[in-house]
C-alpha cells in the first residue's frame, strides 16, 4: 500500500429526495415501482418531479423530508445540509442525518433544497430541489380580497352618497323651518298691529261722543 498515492475522490455524492411526507402521509416518493408503494392509495408523486410544485393545502400540518447520498468510499462519513427557501435564511448543517421537519407553513411557495458532501468535505453543488405550493385559505385569496374590496368601495361609496344628499336636504328643512317662524312672526305682529289698531280706533270714537 502506499499512502502517498492515496487522492481523495473529487466527485462529490450523488445526493436526491427518497420520500416526502404531510401529516406522517406519503405525498412523494422515489420510484413510482417502489414496493412499499400502496395501489389504489393516495395519489403519491414521483420523485424527482416532472417540472411541478408539489402543492399542499393550507390545513397541512408537520411536513417532513427524508434524503440519501450516493458515495462508494465511506457512505457514513457522508454530511448533508438542507434549506427551505422563503423558510430558513441560510442552510441548515444537518451532518449525517437523513431527514429533516417543518412546521405548517404559512401561503405561498417554496423550494426545498438539499446537498450532500463526502468525506472529504466536496459539496454537491447541484444537489437536489423540489418545488413547493402551499394553497392560501380562502379570506386569503384574490377572489375573496377582491370581493371584500368591492364591497367596501360599495359601501363608502353608498355613505358619501347618502351624507351628500341628506346634507342638502337637512339644510332645505332649516330653512323650512326658518321661513315657517318667520311667517309666524310676521303673522303675530300683523295681528298685534291689527289689535292695536283697532283699540285706538274705538278710543277716537270714543272720546268723539264724548266731546259731543
Amino acid at each position: 500500500m502506499q499512502p502517498d498515492k492515496i487522492r481523495d475522490n473529487p466527485v462529490p455524492p450523488s445526493v436526491w429526495l427518497e420520500e416526502a411526507k404531510v401529516d406522517n402521509q406519503r405525498v412523494a416518493l422515489r420510484d413510482s415501482r417502489f414496493p412499499l408503494r400502496v395501489p389504489g392509495g393516495v395519489k403519491i408523486w414521483d420523485l424527482p418531479p416532472a417540472g411541478k410544485a408539489l402543492e399542499l393545502a393550507p390545513s397541512h400540518g408537520k411536513l417532513e423530508f427524508a434524503f440519501t447520498a450516493l458515495s462508494f468510499n465511506s457512505p457514513e462519513n457522508v454530511h448533508f445540509r438542507h434549506r427551505l427557501k422563503n423558510f430558513d435564511t441560510e442552510w441548515v448543517e444537518a451532518g449525517t442525518q437523513r431527514s429533516a421537519k417543518y412546521p405548517r407553513l404559512a401561503a405561498g411557495r417554496y423550494e426545498f433544497e438539499v446537498s450532500a458532501c463526502d468525506e472529504a468535505g466536496v459539496w454537491n453543488e447541484r444537489g437536489f430541489h423540489l418545488a413547493l405550493v402551499v394553497q392560501p385559505l380562502f379570506w386569503q385569496t384574490w377572489w375573496f380580497r377582491l370581493g371584500v374590496l368591492g364591497v367596501f368601495t360599495a359601501g363608502v361609496g353608498g355613505a358619501v352618497r347618502y351624507f351628500s344628499f341628506r346634507r342638502p336636504r337637512r339644510e332645505v328643512e332649516r330653512r323650512e323651518r326658518q321661513a315657517g317662524l318667520q311667517k309666524g312672526r310676521t303673522r303675530i305682529a300683523r295681528d298685534m298691529h291689527d289689535e292695536v289698531g283697532s283699540k285706538l280706533s274705538r278710543l277716537s270714537r270714543l272720546r268723539t261722543c264724548g266731546n259731543a
